[in-house]
């Protein structure tokens, strides 16, 4: 009996350890649905930034997605335009989405860039996508 109890035991602990090291989700899945369902998210940017003393600046955001669709960890890794009221619309956006499920027990974590320049709606470019 106890040897039966001890092989089910090592089983879910082998089983626990191969579902947390299975491979991420995809992070292109990602940033291609919120490419697609920022809105009128960019126009509100370029409203909000004044690049009087600058003649460029860019926003790196980084946050995850779970196999539910739901976001988590938003944070900024880059600011160089220094807007805390970007920063806080850029978050808020980010939290109100719910994007398609990956596999099950995955993340998919990508790092996104909103460029600036004087005189140009704000680009934006994936940056560093991570698994």
């Amino acid at each position: 009996m106890k040897t039966i109890l001890f092989y089910s035991l090592l089983i879910c602990i082998t089983s626990g350890c191969a579902i947390t090291h299975k491979r991420g989700g995809d992070a292109q899945v990602a940033v291609d649905y919120y490419i697609q369902n920022r809105g009128s998210l960019p126009n509100e940017l370029s409203k909000m930034v004044n690049l009087d003393r600058l003649n460029e600046a860019d926003v790196t955001l980084q946050w995850s997605v779970n196999d539910k669709g739901e976001v988590q960890d938003v944070s900024i890794e880059h600011d160089s335009l220094g807007n805390e009221n970007v920063n806080t619309l850029l978050i808020e956006h980010l939290k109100s989405l719910k994007f398609p499920k990956s596999p099950k027990f995955t993340t998919a974590t990508v790092e996104y860039t909103y460029k600036f320049q004087k005189g140009a709606s704000p680009s934006v470019a994936p940056k560093n996508l991570k698994r």
